[in-house]
C-alpha cells in the first residue's frame, strides 16, 4: 500500500510542476520551440499582441546568449520599453552592460537614458561611455572631481586682479 502511495505522488510531481509555470515564460519557451530567431519571436509578438515589459524581460532572463539582439529588437519595435530593457538586460549581465548600451542607442534610444538605465541595472559608471557627435568618447566627470585651475585666485579670498575659486 504505500509503494503505491508513493508512486502515486511521483507520478503528480509533474503535473503540479507544470502548473506553476509562469504564462508568459511558457509562452516564450513556445516561441523558441518552433525554431523562429530572437528577432523573429520579437517582431511577431510586437504585430500580434504587442510586446510587454514581463514577456521581454523573460526573454532576457531565459536567453542569457541573446540579450544584445532582444534589446535591439525590442527597442527598434517599442522605444517607450528602452530604459526598462537595459536595466533589466544589465542587471541580467553587468559584464555586457557597455555593448547593451551600445545595442539601445544604435537602435534609437536616448543616449542619457541609456546610460542611466545602465547605472540602475548595476552597471559601473567607469565602464560606460557614449559617443559624442564629434565621433569621440565621453565619459562623466569622476564624482567628486572640481575644477583644477591654478591660475585663478590664490584661495585666500585676497582678490587682486584675479578670481578666486572661494
Amino acid at each position: 500500500m504505500n509503494k503505491l502511495v508513493i508512486v502515486t505522488l511521483f507520478a503528480l510531481l509533474p503535473l503540479t510542476a507544470n502548473a506553476a509555470i509562469d504564462p508568459v515564460t511558457e509562452a516564450v519557451s513556445a516561441d523558441l520551440a518552433v525554431g523562429d530567431t530572437i528577432e523573429q519571436i520579437i517582431t511577431q509578438k510586437n504585430e500580434q499582441e504587442g510586446l510587454t515589459f514581463e514577456y521581454v524581460s523573460d526573454l532576457i532572463a531565459n536567453n542569457a546568449d541573446k540579450i544584445i539582439a532582444i534589446v535591439s529588437v525590442t527597442i527598434s519595435n517599442k522605444l517607450e520599453l528602452a530604459a526598462q530593457i537595459v536595466q533589466a538586460a544589465v542587471e541580467a549581465n553587468t559584464n555586457l552592460a557597455q555593448q547593451i548600451v551600445d545595442a539601445a542607442i544604435a537602435a534609437g534610444a536616448d543616449p542619457d537614458e541609456m546610460l542611466v538605465a545602465a547605472l540602475l541595472g548595476g552597471a559601473n559608471d567607469e565602464d560606460l561611455s557614449i559617443e559624442t557627435a564629434a565621433g569621440g568618447f565621453a565619459a562623466g566627470p569622476a564624482l567628486g572631481s572640481g575644477p583644477n585651475n591654478p591660475a585663478l585666485g590664490n584661495g585666500n579670498g585676497g582678490g587682486g586682479a584675479t578670481a578666486s575659486p572661494n
